[in-house]
Protein backbone atom coordinates (compact mmCIF):
# COMPACT_ATOMS: atom_id res chain seq x y z
CA UNK A 1 0.00 0.00 0.00
CA UNK A 2 3.09 2.41 -0.29
CA UNK A 3 2.29 3.65 -2.99
CA UNK A 4 -1.81 3.89 -2.45
CA UNK A 5 -0.66 5.58 0.83
CA UNK A 6 1.96 8.40 -0.61
CA UNK A 7 0.20 9.37 -3.48
CA UNK A 8 -3.08 10.42 -3.77
CA UNK A 9 -5.63 9.38 -6.42
CA UNK A 10 -2.75 6.73 -7.76
CA UNK A 11 -3.10 4.09 -10.75
CA UNK A 12 -0.96 1.19 -10.53
CA UNK A 13 -0.39 -1.17 -13.10
CA UNK A 14 0.62 -4.90 -11.95
CA UNK A 15 2.37 -7.77 -14.29
CA UNK A 16 2.06 -10.82 -13.83
CA UNK A 17 4.54 -13.18 -14.83
CA UNK A 18 5.12 -17.11 -14.52
CA UNK A 19 8.27 -18.02 -12.48
CA UNK A 20 10.01 -19.77 -14.93
CA UNK A 21 10.22 -17.15 -16.61
CA UNK A 22 11.15 -14.17 -14.20
CA UNK A 23 13.71 -16.78 -13.04
CA UNK A 24 15.14 -17.53 -16.57
CA UNK A 25 15.81 -13.98 -17.82
CA UNK A 26 16.92 -12.92 -14.59
CA UNK A 27 19.84 -15.63 -14.71
CA UNK A 28 20.03 -15.16 -17.65
CA UNK A 29 21.17 -11.62 -17.08
CA UNK A 30 23.07 -12.56 -14.06
CA UNK A 31 21.14 -10.18 -11.93
CA UNK A 32 21.79 -11.83 -8.74
CA UNK A 33 25.48 -13.90 -9.19
CA UNK A 34 28.00 -14.30 -7.21
CA UNK A 35 30.24 -11.66 -8.93
CA UNK A 36 27.15 -9.06 -8.64
CA UNK A 37 26.70 -9.67 -5.10
CA UNK A 38 29.90 -9.57 -3.84
CA UNK A 39 31.11 -6.33 -6.51
CA UNK A 40 27.79 -4.76 -7.08
CA UNK A 41 26.44 -2.02 -9.38
CA UNK A 42 25.16 1.20 -8.47
CA UNK A 43 21.41 0.61 -9.80
CA UNK A 44 20.09 -1.39 -7.05
CA UNK A 45 19.78 -0.89 -3.68
CA UNK A 46 21.89 -3.48 -1.30
CA UNK A 47 22.93 -4.12 2.64
CA UNK A 48 25.40 -5.43 3.28
CA UNK A 49 26.39 -8.85 4.93
CA UNK A 50 29.11 -10.27 5.69
CA UNK A 51 29.55 -14.39 4.88
CA UNK A 52 32.09 -16.93 5.49
CA UNK A 53 34.68 -13.51 5.88
CA UNK A 54 33.38 -11.88 2.36
CA UNK A 55 31.08 -8.97 1.96
CA UNK A 56 28.14 -10.05 0.07
CA UNK A 57 25.98 -7.20 -1.17
CA UNK A 58 22.54 -8.29 -1.05
CA UNK A 59 19.06 -6.74 -2.62
CA UNK A 60 17.05 -5.31 0.07
CA UNK A 61 14.00 -7.19 -0.24
CA UNK A 62 16.13 -10.44 0.80
CA UNK A 63 14.58 -10.74 4.15
CA UNK A 64 16.17 -10.72 7.51
CA UNK A 65 17.19 -14.18 8.09
CA UNK A 66 17.36 -15.60 4.56
CA UNK A 67 20.84 -14.10 4.06
CA UNK A 68 22.85 -17.49 4.35
CA UNK A 69 19.95 -19.28 2.01
CA UNK A 70 20.10 -16.72 -0.72
CA UNK A 71 23.97 -16.81 -0.51
CA UNK A 72 23.75 -20.53 -0.96
CA UNK A 73 21.17 -20.84 -3.53
CA UNK A 74 22.52 -21.04 -7.17
CA UNK A 75 21.54 -18.36 -10.14
CA UNK A 76 18.75 -19.76 -11.25
CA UNK A 77 17.33 -20.12 -7.56
CA UNK A 78 17.90 -16.37 -6.71
CA UNK A 79 15.83 -15.34 -9.27
CA UNK A 80 13.10 -17.52 -7.87
CA UNK A 81 13.50 -16.41 -4.67
CA UNK A 82 13.56 -13.00 -6.60
CA UNK A 83 10.04 -13.56 -8.12
CA UNK A 84 8.49 -15.00 -4.56
CA UNK A 85 9.85 -11.59 -2.48
CA UNK A 86 7.58 -9.23 -5.37
CA UNK A 87 4.59 -11.63 -5.88
CA UNK A 88 3.91 -12.19 -2.54
CA UNK A 89 3.71 -8.37 -2.46
CA UNK A 90 1.60 -7.98 -5.04
CA UNK A 91 -1.01 -10.92 -4.28
CA UNK A 92 -1.05 -8.37 -1.12
CA UNK A 93 -1.94 -5.39 -3.02
CA UNK A 94 -4.41 -7.62 -5.31
CA UNK A 95 -6.64 -8.40 -2.77
CA UNK A 96 -6.61 -5.07 -1.15
CA UNK A 97 -6.96 -2.75 -4.16
CA UNK A 98 -8.76 -5.32 -7.11
CA UNK A 99 -11.91 -3.38 -6.64
CA UNK A 100 -10.68 0.27 -6.27
CA UNK A 101 -10.48 1.35 -9.94
CA UNK A 102 -6.61 2.15 -8.84
CA UNK A 103 -5.28 -0.93 -10.14
CA UNK A 104 -4.96 -2.75 -13.05
CA UNK A 105 -3.42 -6.55 -13.31
CA UNK A 106 -1.92 -7.87 -16.39
CA UNK A 107 -0.48 -10.92 -16.99
CA UNK A 108 2.47 -10.89 -18.89
CA UNK A 109 1.91 -13.96 -20.92
CA UNK A 110 -1.31 -12.23 -22.33
CA UNK A 111 0.60 -9.13 -22.82
CA UNK A 112 2.95 -11.21 -25.16
CA UNK A 113 0.24 -13.24 -27.09
CA UNK A 114 -2.29 -10.07 -27.22
CA UNK A 115 0.13 -7.29 -26.95
CA UNK A 116 -2.07 -4.96 -28.83
CA UNK A 117 -5.58 -5.67 -26.89
CA UNK A 118 -3.62 -5.25 -23.70
CA UNK A 119 -2.37 -1.99 -24.88
CA UNK A 120 -5.53 -0.75 -25.80
CA UNK A 121 -6.55 -1.70 -22.07
CA UNK A 122 -3.45 -0.82 -20.26
CA UNK A 123 -3.56 2.73 -22.25
CA UNK A 124 -7.61 3.46 -20.88
CA UNK A 125 -6.57 2.27 -17.70
CA UNK A 126 -3.55 5.15 -17.61
CA UNK A 127 -5.60 7.32 -19.71
CA UNK A 128 -2.10 7.58 -22.23
CA UNK A 129 -2.51 7.96 -26.19
CA UNK A 130 -0.01 6.04 -28.21
CA UNK A 131 2.81 7.97 -30.05
CA UNK A 132 4.89 6.71 -33.15
CA UNK A 133 7.27 4.96 -29.97
CA UNK A 134 4.02 2.82 -29.43
CA UNK A 135 4.28 0.97 -33.01
CA UNK A 136 7.79 -0.33 -32.09
CA UNK A 137 7.60 -1.19 -28.58
CA UNK A 138 4.90 -3.29 -29.92
CA UNK A 139 6.26 -5.51 -32.28
CA UNK A 140 9.09 -5.48 -30.84
CA UNK A 141 6.75 -6.91 -28.09
CA UNK A 142 5.27 -9.50 -30.95
CA UNK A 143 8.89 -11.16 -31.64
CA UNK A 144 9.48 -12.10 -28.02
CA UNK A 145 10.14 -15.47 -27.07
CA UNK A 146 10.84 -16.64 -23.08
CA UNK A 147 14.01 -18.09 -22.00
CA UNK A 148 13.86 -21.60 -21.67
CA UNK A 149 14.97 -22.97 -18.33
CA UNK A 150 16.72 -26.60 -18.99
CA UNK A 151 14.21 -29.24 -16.63
CA UNK A 152 16.61 -31.17 -15.05
CA UNK A 153 17.71 -28.43 -12.58
CA UNK A 154 17.18 -28.62 -9.24
CA UNK A 155 15.79 -26.41 -7.06
CA UNK A 156 15.86 -26.36 -2.93
CA UNK A 157 12.55 -27.97 -1.79
CA UNK A 158 11.60 -25.43 0.49
CA UNK A 159 12.01 -22.73 -2.51
CA UNK A 160 10.07 -24.97 -4.88
CA UNK A 161 7.17 -25.60 -2.12
CA UNK A 162 7.02 -21.60 -1.93
CA UNK A 163 7.14 -20.91 -5.88
CA UNK A 164 4.28 -23.44 -6.14
CA UNK A 165 2.23 -22.40 -3.81
CA UNK A 166 2.22 -18.87 -5.13
CA UNK A 167 2.03 -19.96 -8.78
CA UNK A 168 -1.07 -21.76 -7.11
CA UNK A 169 -2.76 -18.34 -5.85
CA UNK A 170 -2.23 -16.57 -9.23
CA UNK A 171 -3.49 -19.81 -11.16
CA UNK A 172 -0.51 -20.29 -13.01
Amino acid sequence: SFFFDAIEKCSILLVLRRAEDVAGDCAQKEWYSNEQLLRPNNRVLYRRYNFDAADWYLPWWVSEGDEGSFIGYSDLERCLYYWCQFTAWALTEISQHEDSGELLVVRYEELNKNPRQVFSRVSEFLNLKPTPLTEVVLQKIEKYTPPEIKSDFQINDDLQERVDRLSAQLDF
